[in-house]
């Protein structure tokens, strides 16, 4: 994406490059609106409905198995494309402090719930990355639903069990 024009991607397309900007503006806005996770938000508070005791078990299974195999290359087109466009990290960002961990994090409760969310995000993305995009063995060849069974208990943990210490409050880094 950062090395194709407005111009390229309408030929791509089959339109004409003004009909992209009339719709888009610019090449930013055109990214925020085609980049779609893999998983919608409806998925996502079902799973948060799952009882209590279930979450870690039911959430590892939905990253697992229904984004990460079931729709692997869509998750993988959106990782590269996100990491590898400059405002990429952005974008993520946001669909994670104000999608994922707000949904997340409501559904858990407690003022921690959002950092929880936050953490269990981040831990599916590392597995994701290092069994996936860079695809490290023995992880990478693990049956999912036997990386499920592993999983699950950290994720459980992250989600519902105590945590080590009281976490003071920290200011998100502003971007520029």
């Amino acid at each position: 994406m950062d090395g194709a024009s407005i111009r390229d991607i309408a030929s791509r397309a089959g339109v004409d490059p003004a009909l992209v900007h009339y719709f888009f503006g610019d090449k930013d806005r055109l990214f925020k609106t085609a980049i779609r996770p893999p998983y919608s938000l409806e998925e996502i508070l079902e799973v948060m409905r799952s009882p209590r005791e279930d979450l870690g078990r039911n959430l590892a299974r939905f990253a697992l198995v229904t984004v990460f195999e079931e729709r692997s290359e869509a998750a993988s087109a959106l990782l590269r494309t996100v990491i590898s466009t400059p405002g990429g990290p952005a974008i993520m960002r946001g669909v994670i402090e104000n999608v994922v961990a707000p949904v997340i994090g409501s559904a858990l409760g407690g003022e921690d719930g959002r950092l929880r969310a936050q953490m269990a995000a981040s831990w599916m993305l590392g597995l994701f990355v290092i069994r996936r995009i860079i695809r490290v063995n023995p992880l990478a060849g693990l049956e999912a639903e036997r990386l499920v069974e592993l999983v699950a208990p950290i994720l459980q943990q992250i989600l519902t069990g105590p945590l080590p210490s009281p976490v003071p409050a920290v200011e998100p880094e502003k971007t520029p």
